[in-house]
C-alpha cells in the first residue's frame, strides 16, 4: 500500500503543475507512407536486396573482386575495424543436419564398414562391410538395426546415447532421407535424443572440411578468386563466432546459419553428384586458418546474397549502415533490383482474429532509395491494428515499395480544438498528380474541404518526385469534442481514401509520469552495459493511449519507445487512464563513464516532448584487467592460472595464451570466490587455469586479456618455463629365474607424462608389454612432479633353461624409446 499512496501522491503534484501549461505547436513529424488495398486484390512492387542485408553482401563481393579489389579490400569494406588472424588450428564443429530430425535416422558408409559407439559407455562394434544401420529412437532407448538384424553392442540392443556412426578407416559416411536420397557427410554423424521416440542428427567435422560444403552452397563457384576468398575467410569466422561449448551442436545446415550440404549428393536412383568444386576448394585452402577478428575474438561475420546497395547495421560495431557501391554491379545479380507481386490475402493473413485489411502504414530507416527498408508495418484491420517488424511477407526482403496503387494516401497526425473550431494537420499525395489534393474533413455533421498544398519538407524527403506541397494544416468549424474524420479526394484513376478518425484532443495539457529507476550494470554478452531506464508516462488529451517515450544520453537520443506495459498501479491511481502506460528501456552501446539520462514523454496530438526527468549513473567498461598467478612447467605443458574481468561484461570471456608465439583461447569461468568478493557484480566464475600443452625445452608464455565492447586487449606479460620432457629413464633391478619363468623387477619413468609408461619385455626374441604401474616411493621422492606409479614387477614365462631377456621403455612425446639392456638369465 505504501507504494501506491507515494504514486497517488506524486500524480497529484504532476496534474496540479501542468494545469493552466500553453502547449506550443508540434515540430513536423516524419512522413509515413500510408498504402490503401487495391481493387485488383494485389500490389505490384519494385524491391532492393535479398535477404537481411546485415554485413557482407555476396553480389557485392563478387562486383568489387571484378573492379579488381583484393580480398583483405573487400573484408575490410564489409566488416570495417576487424582484421585478419590466424586461428592456428583446424577447429572441430558440430552442425545440426535439420531435414533429418526425426524418429530414425539410415546411415551407411562410402567405403568398407561402419562403426557404431554408444557414447554413454565408450563400447563399440564394427557393422557389415557395406551395411546401412538405420538407427531408431523408441521408449526413451536408441536400438540399431542392419538389413533388419538387431546390432547388439556388449552384449545389448537397446543403448542410452548419445550414439555415433563412423566410417571405419575415416571413412565418409551418407546420410539417407526418407525418400532415398542421401547426402555423404566428412566426420561422424551423432544422434542425440530430443525426445522419447525422436532424435537428431550431428555433423561432426573439422571446420576446413565443413567449408568444402559451404562456399560452393552459398556462392557460385565461377565468381572471381577474390570473392570466392572473401566467402571462405567470412563463412570460417561467423563458424568460429558461433562455436560453442555448450549444447549438441554450434551450426545448422540451412539459411538459419550456413548453407551446408556435405561433400556430395545421390539421388534415389543412385546418381552421385559432388558438391565441393576446384575454384572453392582453392579458395578455401589459400586462406587456410585465416578468421575475421574484433576485439581479440572472431567477428561475427553475417551476410546475405545482395544488400540491395546498402548495408542495414547489424548488432556488432562492424555491422554498419552504410551505401555499397559494388553491389549491383556484377553481370548476372538479378536480386540487387526486382520486381514482385504482392497479394493483399498474404498480408491480411497478419490481421487480428481473421480480420479485413483495410490500409497498412510503412515506416522506412531512410537509407538508400525508396525510401529506405521497412522496419514496421502497422496494419488496419476491421478487427483492429498489428505491427509487423521488418516485414517481408515472402518477399526477397523488407526493401521493397508498392508501384501499382493509385488511389490517394497521407496521413491524419492532429485533430485538437483551437480558437473557431478544430485544427486538423497532415499530409496527402495521389500518385496520379504531383499537384496538391483535396481533403475532406467531417467534424459533426459539417463537411470542410481543405487543400494539401502546405510546405512539408519530410513528405518531399521521403517521396522526392512528389515534392513539398502536400500538407494541410487548418481549422475547419465544428464543435470542440467529438471526432474529426478525414477522406483523400481521388484524383485520375483509383478511388477516394479514408485516412479514418480521430478523437478531438482538447486545447492540451502536457504528459506527465514518472522515471523509476534508472541503473546501469555490465552486459551478459560482448555487447557492453546495459542502461535501463523504466517508469510510467500518460496523457490527460489522451487518457487511453500509449505515449511515445525517449530514452536521450547526455542530451541526445539514444532510444526511443511506445509506453504500453502493464501498470495496475497507474490505473488504480488514475481512474480512466487504464494500466498500459509503463515503459521500460534497455540500451546497450552506451560509453563507460558518468552519463545523464533523460525520459520525454511526447505529447499526443503535439508532439511536443516533456521531461520525466533525469539521474547520472555511472556507466561500467572498459579494457580487461586481472592477475596472471601462476605460470608453472609440468611434464607436457605449462600450467597457468589466474583471474580477469571485463567491467562491459558478467559474461565468461577468455585470455589468449600462447607459447612461443602460437597461441589458442583459453576460457575464464573457473570459481574465483577471492576475486568476487573483491569486485561484486561479476560472479565468481572470474578464473581460469588450464594446463596449456608445450614440447620439451625453455618456452616463452605469454597471456594477453581478450577485451569485449568497450577498451582493448590487456597484456598480462610473458614467462620462460623450463618444460620437462625428453627420453623415458629407469633401472632394471632383478632378473632372476624361477620355477616357471623369469623375475623381473624395476622402475621407469618418461619424463613427457605423468602416466605410468610400458615397458617391452622381450624373452628370446618374442615379447609383450608390462605397464610400470607399481607404487615406488623411492622413485617418487627423486621425481616429486610425477608420483609414485612407476615400478614394474612381472613373471615373464619361460621353460627351463638359458634364456635372453631384453627390456625397452615405450617413449611418449619427445625423445626415443630407451633400452634397459639385456641379460642372460637361467630358469631352473
Amino acid at each position: 500500500m505504501a507504494v501506491r499512496r507515494r504514486l497517488m501522491a506524486g500524480v497529484t503534484l504532476v496534474l496540479a503543475a501542468v494545469l493552466g501549461v500553453v502547449v506550443l505547436p508540434a515540430p513536423p513529424a516524419g512522413a509515413a507512407d500510408v498504402v490503401g488495398v487495391p481493387a485488383s486484390g494485389s500490389w505490384a512492387v519494385e524491391g532492393r536486396g535479398w535477404g537481411h542485408g546485415i554485413g557482407m553482401s555476396q553480389w557485392g563481393a563478387q562486383g568489387a573482386a571484378l573492379q579488381g579489389l583484393s580480398t583483405a579490400a573487400i573484408l575490410d569494406f564489409y566488416y570495417p575495424g576487424t582484421t585478419d588472424f590466424d586461428i592456428g588450428q583446424d577447429y572441430p564443429l558440430r552442425v545440426r543436419l535439420l531435414s533429418l530430425a526425426g524418429g530414425s535416422a539410415q546411415l551407411g558408409p562410402s567405403t568398407g564398414s561402419l562403426v557404431l559407439t554408444d557414447l554413454s559407455t565408450g563400447a563399440r562394434t564394427t557393422l557389415p562391410a557395406g551395411g546401412r544401420v538405420v538407427v531408431t529412437r523408441t521408449g526413451g532407448l536408441f536400438r540399431a538395426t542392419v538389413d533388419g538384424a538387431a546390432v547388439q553392442i556388449a552384449g545389448s540392443a537397446a543403448f542410452a546415447g548419445p550414439m555415433q556412426v563412423a566410417g571405419a578407416q575415416a571413412a565418409e559416411v551418407w546420410a539417407y532421407a526418407a525418400n532415398g536420397s542421401a547426402r555423404l557427410y566428412a566426420g561422424s554423424l551423432r544422434l542425440h535424443a530430443t525426445g522419447a521416440s525422436s532424435l537428431e542428427v550431428v555433423n561432426h567435422v573439422p571446420m576446413e572440411q565443413y567449408l568444402r560444403g559451404v562456399v560452393p552452397q552459398e556462392v557460385s563457384s565461377s565468381w572471381a578468386p577474390a570473392a570466392l576468398r572473401a566467402q571462405a575467410v567470412a563463412a570460417r569466422s561467423y563458424a568460429l563466432a558461433v562455436r560453442s561449448t555448450s549444447g549438441t551442436a554450434d551450426l545448422c545446415d540451412t539459411t538459419q546459419c550456413q548453407v551446408y550440404a556435405g561433400l556430395a549428393s545421390r539421388t534415389a536412383g543412385g546418381a552421385v553428384s559432388a558438391v565441393t568444386r576446384a575454384s572453392t576448394d582453392a579458395a578455401i585452402v589459400e586462406t587456410a586458418r585465416v578468421a575475421r577478428y574484433y576485439g581479440g575474438g572472431p567477428a561475427f561475420t553475417q551476410f546475405s546474397s545482395t544488400n540491395g546497395g546498402y548495408s542495414k547495421a547489424g548488432s556488432r560495431p562492424y555491422l554498419v549502415a552504410r551505401a555499397d557501391p559494388y553491389t549491383g554491379t556484377a553481370p548476372g545479380d538479378g536480386r540487387t533490383r526486382w520486381t514482385d507481386t504482392l497479394p493483399v490475402a498474404r498480408v491480411q493473413q497478419s490481421c487480428p482474429s481473421g480480420g479485413t485489411l483495410q490500409r497498412m502504414t510503412l515506416t522506412r530507416d531512410g537509407n538508400g532509395d525508396l525510401g529506405g527498408r521497412i522496419t514496421s508495418a502497422r496494419l488496419e484491420c476491421s478487427t483492429g491494428t498489428a505491427t509487423i517488424s521488418t516485414p517481408a511477407f515472402g518477399l526477397l526482403s523488407s526493401w521493397w515499395n508498392p508501384t501499382s496503387v493509385n488511389q490517394p494516401f497521407g496521413n491524419f497526425e492532429v485533430a485538437q480544438a483551437a480558437a473557431g473550431g478544430v485544427r486538423v494537420k497532415g499530409w496527402a499525395i495521389d500518385p496520379d498528380t504531383a499537384a496538391a489534393i483535396d481533403v475532406r474533413v467531417r467534424v459533426g455533421g459539417a463537411v470542410t474541404t481543405v487543400r494539401a498544398d502546405v510546405r512539408r519538407d519530410d513528405v518531399a524527403a521521403a517521396y522526392p518526385s512528389a515534392g513539398p506541397l502536400h500538407g494541410f494544416d487548418a481549422v475547419v468549424p465544428g464543435a470542440s469534442s467529438g471526432t474529426a474524420c478525414v477522406t483523400l479526394v481521388n484524383v485520375g484513376v483509383g478511388s477516394d481514401t479514408d485516412l479514418g478518425c480521430r478523437t478531438i484532443a482538447s486545447a492540451g495539457t502536457p504528459p506527465f509520469g514518472s522515471v523509476d529507476s534508472i541503473t546501469a550494470v555490465p552486459g551478459g554478452d560482448d555487447r557492453g552495459p546495459v542502461v535501463t531506464v523504466s517508469g510510467w508516462a500518460a496523457d490527460g488529451d489522451a487518457p487511453q493511449t500509449a505515449l511515445q517515450v525517449r530514452v536521450t544520453v547526455d542530451g541526445v537520443v539514444a532510444s526511443t519507445t511506445t509506453a504500453n506495459g502493464t501498470r495496475g498501479d497507474v490505473a488504480a491511481a488514475l481512474p480512466g487512464f487504464g494500466p498500459a502506460h509503463g515503459y521500460a528501456v534497455a540500451l546497450r552501446s552506451v560509453a563507460p563513464g558518468s552519463r545523464e539520462v533523460c525520459a520525454q514523454a511526447v505529447d499526443t496530438p503535439t508532439g511536443v516532448a516533456t521531461s520525466l526527468g533525469c539521474r547520472t549513473v555511472s556507466v561500467p567498461g572498459g579494457p580487461p584487467f586481472g592477475n596472471w598467478e601462476v605460470a608453472t612447467a609440468v611434464p607436457g605443458g605449462v600450467e597457468i592460472k589466474g583471474w580477469m574481468i571485463d567491467p562491459d561484461t558478467t559474461a565468461s570471456g577468455y585470455v589468449w595464451v600462447s607459447v612461443d608465439g602460437a597461441g589458442h583461447p583459453v576460457p575464464v569461468r573457473s570459481t574465483r570466490a577471492d576475486v568476487a568478493a573483491a569486485h561484486p557484480g561479476y560472479g565468481s566464475g572470474r578464473g581460469f587455469v588450464q594446463l596449456v600443452s608445450a614440447p620439451p625445452g625453455r618456452r616463452t608464455v605469454c597471456v594477453t586479456a581478450v577485451n569485449v565492447a568497450n577498451g582493448s586487449d590487456r597484456p598480462f606479460g610473458c614467462r620462460v618455463v623450463d618444460v620437462p620432457g625428453g627420453s623415458p629413464v629407469g633401472n632394471w633391478e632383478v632378473a632372476e629365474g624361477v620355477s616357471g619363468g623369469i623375475q623381473l623387477t624395476g622402475w621407469a619413468l618418461d619424463p613427457d607424462t605423468t602416466a605410468s609408461p610400458f615397458v617391452w619385455v622381450e624373452v628370446d626374441g618374442r615379447g609383450h608389454h608390462v605397464r610400470a604401474s607399481v607404487t615406488r616411493t623411492d622413485v617418487g621422492r627423486v621425481y616429486p612432479t610425477y608420483g609414485n606409479s612407476f615400478g614394474f614387477r612381472e613373471l615373464a614365462q619361460a621353460s627351463s633353461g638359458r634364456h635372453t631377456v631384453c627390456l625397452t621403455v615405450d617413449n611418449v612425446g619427445a625423445g626415443t624409446p630407451t633400452s634397459l639392456g639385456c641379460r642372460q638369465v637361467v630358469v631352473p
